[in-house]
């Protein structure tokens, strides 16, 4: 077997091992958030999302929620100066689910929204 061969196999053994240990840490995390809806009018965003407690203790912790311009991604300088971030506290009970839907205003135009959790358990 040539060099390049087991070089190869053993690249794709080890992106195998990686995305199969992304899919059970995310299986396993306590608290999912679901994106649902995002839209802007004018300086107006409305977004919303819901968190889900799949564990069977109390979970409590903050969404951050950060708005992007989507300036495409040859220009990422110009991309990553221009954001606003806010964050949304939680309390959870255990196997909770709570649905999440605001308006925030910003001076960025042609928003993305990208979402973060962060959490502690609450004896």
């Amino acid at each position: 077997m040539k060099a390049q061969n087991i070089l190869l196999i053993g690249f794709a053994a080890v992106v195998l091992i990686l995305v199969a240990g992304k899919a059970i840490h995310d299986k396993y995390q306590a608290v999912e958030l679901v994106e649902g809806g995002f839209s802007c009018r004018g300086d107006n965003c409305e977004y919303s999302f819901k968190l889900i407690n799949h564990s069977s203790q109390i979970q409590t912790g903050l969404v951050y929620i950060h708005f992007r311009e989507n300036a495409g991604m040859s220009d990422f300088d110009a991309t990553s100066k221009k954001s606003e971030s806010f964050e949304k506290s939680f309390t959870l009970g255990p196997n909770d689910s709570l649905v999440v839907t605001d308006v925030q205003q910003t001076s960025i135009h042609n928003v993305k929204a990208y979402y973060a959790v962060s959490t502690s358990v609450k004896l």
